[in-house]
């Protein structure tokens, strides 16, 4: 959920039509949490599989590519370009892909809204 969600809402940002100072905001904080959630997946939690994948070279290697793409995503976030949001956005879909492809082919969340349920609506629609 942390990692899905994140990634959800900088995909949406990179192709939403314009972004409120408010909008980068708040796709700073979701790129924030995927760099976090990279360090996190790293190193394994508590479910099933997590202490085989945390030892599998090619986990390894997705897990640096995100962070690497993560960090791409808060350069393009801090200079407050859309279009190399959507670049890096589209550069971690297949990341994500990738690495489902390999060890979650039949887990990735789709199919749910990815909005968080917060009191105040969707970031990312103005006026609500």
């Amino acid at each position: 959920a942390v990692v899905d969600w994140a990634a959800h809402e900088i995909w949406e940002a990179g192709y939403a039509e314009n972004l409120t100072a408010r909008n980068w905001l708040t796709t700073k904080q979701y790129a924030t949490q995927l760099l976090a959630s990279g360090t996190l997946v790293s190193l394994g939690g508590t479910g099933r599989a997590d202490r085989n994948w945390v030892t599998n070279r090619e986990w390894q290697r997705w897990s640096s590519r995100m962070i690497a793409e993560t960090k791409q995503t808060l350069i393009a976030i801090e200079a407050q370009d859309q279009e190399a949001l959507l670049a890096s956005g589209e550069r971690l879909i297949g990341i994500c892909e990738g690495c489902h492809e390999i060890f979650k082919p039949t887990l990735p969340t789709e199919g749910i809204m990815h909005v968080p349920h917060h009191d105040y609506g969707d970031p990312l629609v103005p006026n609500q």
